[in-house]
């Protein structure tokens, strides 16, 4: 791990067995990311060929192994990113999870959108946190013990979250007076 990004062991493990080695020997890749217009990041991940290396203000991440090359643009998207390789019956690939710190502001970003609407009855939503891509909110005003809750949870705050951080786990809510 590094304090840039993660690469876990299946996706080290699995870019050591194909990427041929680079020019100093060891394989290496190359990790970008971009914010998409949905405000989303777009990740990429490229091998490089023997003789590529590093470009002025490329952050250096040397694993086990492997050397990720990271652009100045990309790395403040791809600061705590975790990439993982997974298999699957029908396909294999390689995913980026963003960090907590990230899904954190993208939920705070997707909540202003539906604030106005419990706020319009009284009521209210605050995020308490995102730990390990769940995030939990915790109602206020007339959300507070109203019977509504539980559909106000998953039929507008839960459904809206999901759509705009397809990376949360969970969802979930405590009432506080």
């Amino acid at each position: 791990m590094s304090q840039l990004l993660e690469v876990t062991e299946s996706a080290l493990r699995t870019l050591q067995e194909v990427l041929p080695p680079a020019a100093q020997g060891t394989p290496a890749v190359r990790a970008s990311a971009r914010l998409a217009d949905t405000g989303k990041p777009a990740y990429e991940l490229a091998a490089m060929d023997g003789m590529d290396g590093p470009t002025a203000g490329d952050t250096v991440v040397t694993l086990d192994g492997l050397v990720v090359y990271v652009d100045p643009e990309s790395a403040p998207i791809l600061s705590g990113v975790r990439i993982d390789h997974l298999e699957t019956p029908r396909a294999a690939g390689f995913v980026f999870r963003p960090s907590d710190a990230q899904l954190t502001a993208r939920v705070e970003t997707a909540l202003n959108d539906v604030r106005p609407r419990l706020q319009a009855d009284g009521g209210d939503v605050e995020l308490v946190e995102v730990r390990e891509a769940r995030a939990l909110l915790a109602f206020r005003g007339s959300c507070v013990g109203c019977s509504m809750a539980s559909m106000t949870l998953t039929r507008l705050l839960e459904q809206h979250l999901r759509e705009a951080v397809p990376e949360l786990a969970a969802v979930t809510a405590e009432t506080v007076s």
